[in-house]
């Protein structure tokens, strides 16, 4: 009866611990996405310092802002508070996408929001204005 109790106590606690958690979304842009296209991780602050050649599939985390004029994945919530260009990525996604939809609704709740992103460098088109390092053509997304 005691290990009983017991094993029902731990299991109440830990079900209960994680009733505010938000799961992980993963939205897939592209029909023609696959694991195997081989995404080369690489972090936000150093895709200019390492040389990523473009036209390359990227994987890159970070904070993902939508707001007016300013679509793109930072390095930090610290960078996409203050708009530093410098340490972001214009976020390309067609805009008839569900994930449009989708980011409105978590935007409602935080603005911006820690993504996972695959998709394709490149660097001749640089988001709005030409201020961002470069863009990622998104093929999938993981919203955590």
């Amino acid at each position: 009866m005691k290990t009983l109790t017991i094993f029902i106590c731990l299991f109440l606690s830990i079900n209960f611990s994680r009733c505010g958690e938000i799961k992980p979304k993963t939205i897939y842009l592209t029909s023609s996405y696959q694991e195997s296209n081989n995404y080369e991780s690489i972090e936000i602050d150093s895709i200019i310092t390492k040389g990523v050649s473009d036209n390359k599939r990227i994987t890159i985390k970070g904070f993902l802002t939508s707001r007016w004029e300013d679509r793109a994945v930072y390095a930090s919530s610290n960078d996409a508070k203050k708009y530093n260009y410098t340490k972001a990525v214009w976020f390309s996604i067609d805009s008839d996408t569900s994930i449009v939809n989708i980011l409105k609704e978590y935007n409602k709740r935080d603005k911006i929001i820690f993504v996972k992103v695959d998709g394709i460098l490149n660097f001749d088109m640089k988001g709005h204005m030409g201020q961002y390092i470069g863009e990622i053509m998104v093929e999938r997304v993981v919203i955590n």
